[in-house]
């Protein structure tokens, strides 16, 4: 049986990277601890992803991909929350599970409770509640997406000529 060292991971880690640790200001400088502390985490939901998301994640965010890109480019990336690849990678950001998961059916339930029903019964439901509701879902999205994008939601939706 062969023993592997636990540290060879963060090793690979720096030697990839070790480019940015050069620089004045190291991007993606890492040291052993939170390596260690984050790293299994990181793993843990990158192995729930679906084989699809996954091959389409690791396809978009390779080293080739990041060897490509310009120093100014590489510049814009930070190590976590990087808004950079929000904005510019957004649609593959999105594949990596997070807790941040929008869920419509459930921003829909928790906006009718929150009206006074529960959504158990048929009902047709009133102008002021469809208000209500989409008032409520638009408020749990602006937030995230103004923060990500600098422009409000609605601003945002005006420039999708789909939704007329």
């Amino acid at each position: 049986m062969k023993e592997t060292d636990p540290m060879q991971p963060w090793r690979n880690y720096q030697d990839v990277f070790s480019e940015s640790s050069r620089s004045s200001q190291p991007i993606f400088a890492v040291d052993k601890t939170t390596y260690m502390k984050k790293g299994r985490v990181i793993y843990d939901l990158f192995r729930k992803m679906n084989s699809w998301s996954r091959t389409e994640y690791l396809k978009h965010f390779s080293l080739a991909n990041w060897n490509c890109l310009l120093e100014s480019q590489k510049l814009e990336h930070t190590m976590s929350y990087c808004q950079a690849c929000q904005v510019y990678h957004f649609a593959i950001q999105t594949l990596f599970p997070n807790t941040i998961t929008f869920k419509p059916k459930a921003l829909v339930q928790q906006s009718l409770v929150e009206n006074g029903n529960a959504g158990t019964r048929k009902v047709k439901p009133t102008q002021k509640a469809i208000k209500a509701a989409a008032k409520h879902i638009y408020s749990k999205i602006n937030g995230h997406f103004q923060k990500t994008f600098d422009i409000s939601f609605t601003e945002a939706q005006t420039k999708v000529y789909e939704l007329e």
